[in-house]
């Protein structure tokens, strides 16, 4: 049997106006029902939620949520 993929959700907006009107529990919910259809292992208890990062603003390389929670599971080969 295959082993189940190790994922982490990642909810990011690009500003804090659409933090505010409920865009990341939309996204939060639209994991869920993703989580739902699609087996695998979360790596976190939670969703990492990054509000008011554009991502045409700001790389990868400059989100402090996404440097502190994915880019050390990433680089340990903790996700699939």
């Amino acid at each position: 049997m295959d082993k189940l993929p190790r994922y982490v959700e990642y909810v990011r907006v690009s500003t804090m106006g659409q933090a505010r009107r409920g865009t990341p529990e939309s996204q939060i919910l639209a994991l869920t029902n993703l989580r739902a259809m699609r087996p695998g292992v979360a790596v976190l208890d939670a969703p990492v939620v990054e509000p008011g990062v554009s991502a045409k603003e700001v790389p990868l390389s400059q989100r402090k949520k996404w440097l502190r929670h994915l880019e050390p599971l990433i680089h340990a080969g903790k996700l699939d």
